[in-house]
């Protein structure tokens, strides 16, 4: 189980089944990433989005991509609706970060983890 199951988001609940290690945007996650040395995995969506349902589907469930998640990042899932301060765009995003704001990667979307 990962660290979504005490949130209130339906779009964070709609993820507590998959196998990547989510948090929700929390000191916690940002003070774990910072104690071992990991990236952030950030992923921004929101509960009626095709395309969020669609990366949910061909990574997020994925349980090779979730390995290579948990142990290589500190994975937060953020509902666009509920923190439009995070993410201001239309689109669902999945960044990586060095630490607490500083963004290295950027993409709108990541189907098909193969080409990656």
């Amino acid at each position: 189980m990962n660290h979504l199951h005490t949130e209130n988001s339906p779009y964070l609940l709609q993820h507590i089944d998959n196998s990547v290690d989510w948090y929700p945007w929390s000191d916690s996650a940002f003070e774990r990433a910072s104690s071992e040395n990991k990236l952030i995995f950030l992923s921004v969506g929101y509960s009626t989005c095709h395309w969020c349902h669609v990366m949910a589907h061909e990574c997020f469930e994925d349980e090779e991509v979730a390995e290579l998640l948990n142990q290589n990042y500190i994975s937060i899932k953020v509902d666009r609706e509920e923190r439009p301060d995070i993410c201001a765009g239309s689109k669902p995003t999945d960044c990586c970060y060095l630490s607490k704001g500083a963004e290295s990667t950027y993409s709108s979307t990541l189907p098909d983890w193969q080409r990656i």
